[in-house]
């Protein structure tokens, strides 16, 4: 949802539909973490919860950098709605991608 969220906000000008938007994209951010780190801990063997979330913080932390960066200079080079549907278009890949793992998983 926040990606979709992400890529619509490119085309509203509408001043309460992109506050409604904005919400839902802090709303996916604000769940998200929580989740994922609760799913990691049942999923993780008890003596290596501390190594696989440090592994995870670290993943997330250098994702979020090289995101910072690469739609940073994607940005100032093409435009605020390029980059903005560039990281909308990353959720939705990142979303699916979650999604198929998630599905495989279960189908194993």
């Amino acid at each position: 949802m926040r990606g979709l969220a992400i890529m619509v906000l490119v085309w509203m000008k509408d001043l309460y539909l992109v506050s409604f938007l904005m919400m839902v994209i802090g709303g996916g951010m604000g769940a998200f973490t929580p989740i994922a780190w609760g799913i990691v801990q049942e999923l993780t063997p008890r003596m290596m919860v501390g190594r696989v979330l440090g592994l995870y913080g670290t993943g997330a932390m250098t994702a979020a950098i090289s995101g910072i960066s690469l739609f940073g200079w994607v940005t100032e080079r093409f435009g605020e709605s390029t980059g903005v549907a560039g990281i909308g278009a990353t959720f939705l890949l990142t979303a699916s991608l979650g999604g198929w793992l998630s599905w495989s998983i279960r189908n194993r």
